[in-house]
């Protein structure tokens, strides 16, 4: 990180914040679903049970939840801050460290709400079919390899490029989704900024504002997922009734 911050000192060359431009959006995508996936299953049922039956309300669990969650994901960026901490040493912006944190927990706290949402909704829709377990794990595995080659795909063919050389083979051209300007924001006091445009302060503007709103729809879905499946089936309380539950 250092030597590279050092190679860089007076600019950089190649497009790099235009082409984070156009893998933010599908980066995000597998990172929501893979992501959600993951740590839906992470979070099972029988591990909130237990809270459930005290008087902490459905709002206080669920963000209790997405806080140990989010630490969780902060410890592998947090591994890859000690390069970009050389990096920034080397290339003499000390705001880049900063604008690079307070850019990246936002996204990712959406991201994490989001990737929560969608695996609660589709484990609530396998529960109200009924599926057996290994058809369960097919279905998963299936929807992750599908929304990887579509994220992948839609990353390099979004933007114009062409293969004349390694840097050219990225995808610079306009971001498909407005919201991928907001990878402007990761490299402010960098080399490679750019002024920051209306349509960055607008995707940040998105960014903010969808975090309570998906956080609000997990909310909603976190009980449903929770009481999708009783604790006890009706024989094992027949045989130990005198046993509490």
């Amino acid at each position: 990180g250092y030597s590279l911050g050092v190679a860089t000192r007076d600019g950089v060359d190649a497009p790099v914040v235009a082409a984070a431009r156009n893998l933010l959006v599908p980066g995000l995508v597998v990172f929501a679903v893979l992501g959600g996936l993951g740590a839906a299953q992470s979070l099972a049922r029988d591990s909130v049970r237990p809270l459930l039956l005290t008087s902490a309300s459905t709002r206080a669990v669920v963000l209790g939840k997405v806080l140990y969650l989010l630490v969780t994901w902060l410890l592998m960026p947090a591994f890859m801050l000690l390069g970009a901490t050389g990096y920034v040493v080397g290339a003499r912006t000390p705001l880049f460290l900063v604008a690079l944190v307070c850019a990246l927990v936002p996204i990712l706290l959406l991201m994490m709400l989001c990737g929560l949402s969608l695996a609660y909704l589709l484990w609530i829709a396998i529960e109200r079919l009924g599926l057996p377990e290994y058809a369960r794990r097919l279905v998963t595995a299936g929807i992750s390899l599908v929304v990887f080659v579509f994220a992948l795909g839609i990353g390099f063919f979004a933007g114009q490029f062409s293969a004349e050389s390694p840097t050219d083979a990225l995808p610079t051209g306009d971001p498909l989704t407005p919201l991928g300007y907001y990878a402007d924001l990761f490299f402010l006091g960098s080399p490679a900024a750019e002024p920051l445009t209306w349509q960055t302060l607008f995707a940040a503007g998105v960014v903010l504002t969808a975090i309570p709103l998906s956080f609000r729809l997990l909310v909603r879905l976190a009980p449903r997922y929770w009481y999708a499946v009783p604790t006890v089936d009706a024989d094992e309380t027949e045989h130990h009734s005198d046993s509490p539950q």
